[in-house]
């Protein structure tokens, strides 16, 4: 197998991951507090990572090239998501990146850190220098290759793709006009017309996540090609795959 198709292999089994991963963590909160109507993932997001996976959750500043960060402290879990994200160098939308960087320390939270975690038993999560009774910590950094060898690197480039198919729930997008508006002009197939694009943000906005993480997903998927023309990015449209999106 060559390494193209088996990152296309391995990309395919974090997806599924990150989508069990969402879809048990999701099912525990709505019975935990007898909810019967699915929420949108985006606006309990925050709740799963308190309530069901008890992990203190906090927005405080940290290095400009880090998202967020994981770490067991004194017995707890805690997850820091950075205030200074709209700072980073190309980040057109803050809210959304923060959002997708929940998902990805909620991947961390139940692999990497938590007590009863097989993965949290056998991978050294110290950083390198620190003595065992310092608190284990992940940082996600904004230039971090996950395509690298080690475990650090398989680690990141697990929760890196995981967290994106669970942060984009096809369940939430058919809750999305906009994105309904779009699988037609999928169905019709071609090149789609400008506002094809203007679809993909707002089911974005809709969504809650940053219109780059959920353009580059759907087109890891299958759902469109980007080709440029006359100095453009056009979206081009692979109907023969379908129109429904399910995992």
């Amino acid at each position: 197998m060559n390494r193209t198709a088996f990152l296309d292999r391995r990309r395919a089994e974090c997806w599924q991951l990150g989508v069990r991963h969402r879809e048990s963590l999701l099912q525990r909160y709505m019975d935990q507090y007898q909810i019967v109507e699915r929420p949108l993932l985006k606006d309990v997001i925050d709740d799963i990572i308190r309530d069901v996976q008890e992990a203190r959750l906090y927005c405080a500043a940290l290095p400009l090239d880090t998202f967020g960060q994981t770490e067991a402290r004194r017995g707890r879990i805690e997850v820091t998501i950075n205030s200074r994200i709209s700072e980073m160098p190309g980040v057109k939308d803050a809210a959304g990146v923060a959002y997708r960087t929940k998902w990805h320390e909620s991947i961390h939270v139940t692999d990497d850190v938590s007590a009863d975690s097989d993965q949290a038993a056998n991978r050294p999560l110290f950083l390198p220098g620190f003595e065992e009774d310092t608190p284990r910590l992940i940082v996600c950094r904004k230039n971090r290759s996950t395509n690298g060898g080690g475990a650090e690197a398989a680690r990141e480039f697990t929760a890196e793709h995981a967290s994106l198919a669970a942060a984009i729930a096809d369940e939430d997008l058919a809750r999305s006009q906009a994105f309904q508006e779009f699988q037609h002009l999928i169905a019709e197939g071609g090149e789609l017309p400008n506002w094809g694009w203007r679809l993909l943000y707002e089911s974005a906005e809709f969504i809650g996540i940053n219109p780059t993480a959920l353009v580059d997903y759907l087109q890891q998927r299958g759902l469109f090609h980007i080709t440029p023309r006359n100095g453009k990015k056009r979206l081009v449209a692979n109907p023969s795959l379908g129109v429904t999106l399910c995992l």
